[in-house]
């Protein structure tokens, strides 16, 4: 068994893998559940830890409760490489989850086109091509950071948890900032999608993925595929690809 850990800008995901395969799935707020030995007390049994990470400044501090469970860390990019060709302009500025998503993408859509949309603390729409590259693509902001930015900019707004919109006109303030951001998400990742036809050469395949996804993509057309932890995969790809043995077997 390998943990699989994704630290996000607000989110901590784990994943306990078998060959690939998700056998169980944790995700933390990070303001919830500080980084800490006890978060992963029960994970002793695993052979092995990959990480992903955009966090750098709390990077230091899980690796060191991850040291607790006494097994290999390797972190994406740093201990192992991503097997993605990079086309961005400034490939170091690329996030380590935008690849990851792209690659994973890639893999349930082989020789195809993708696009990933990830609802989460950012919206991002990151391309991928046929032969297996990044191109880039875009960034906004997330609908939860949209709704949570909107009410403490106007102290009158209430703050509030997202949910799924209801439909017609708001009568109250919650109901009309809630289903606000979430249509305005869905139509702005329209817009985006029908941008990046014009763009790209060839058709794609759009998966959707990130904290925020369930709220959104009821609500657009197109997506052909949900993966909440579309980065968790993309992390254990970018593992099996770079060993040494996998190197040896695709010659």
């Amino acid at each position: 068994m390998i943990l699989a850990v994704a630290l996000g800008n607000n989110t901590l995901r784990l994943a306990l893998l078998d060959q690939g395969r998700m056998v169980e799935r944790r995700h933390f707020p990070l303001a919830g559940v500080p980084v800490k030995p006890e978060t992963f007390a029960g994970f002793t049994s695993v052979e092995g830890i990959l990480v992903a990470s955009v966090h750098p400044v709390l990077l230091p501090r899980l690796e060191a409760a991850l040291a607790g469970l006494g097994k290999p860390v390797r972190v994406a990019g740093r201990d192992f490489r991503i097997p993605l060709a990079n086309r961005y302009r400034r490939p170091e500025e690329t996030g380590i989850d935008r690849l990851l998503g792209v690659l994973a993408a890639g893999h349930h859509f082989p020789g195809e086109g993708v696009v990933v949309v990830d609802f989460g603390t950012a919206l991002t729409v990151n391309a991928g091509s046929p032969q297996g590259e990044f191109l880039g693509g875009w960034i906004g902001i997330g609908a939860s950071t949209a709704a949570a930015a909107l009410c403490q900019a106007a102290p009158r707004l209430p703050p509030l948890e997202l949910a799924p919109p209801q439909g017609g006109l708001a009568g109250d303030t919650r109901t009309a900032i809630n289903d606000g951001v979430i249509w305005q998400a869905a139509g702005g990742v329209e817009r985006l999608l029908k941008e990046l036809g014009k763009s790209l050469p060839w058709p794609f395949r759009v998966v959707a993925t990130g904290g925020d996804a369930p709220l959104v993509v009821p609500h657009l057309a197109g997506i052909d595929l949900v993966e909440p932890d579309l980065v968790l995969e993309g992390l254990w790809l970018a593992y099996e690809k770079s060993r040494p043995e996998s190197s040896a077997a695709g010659r």
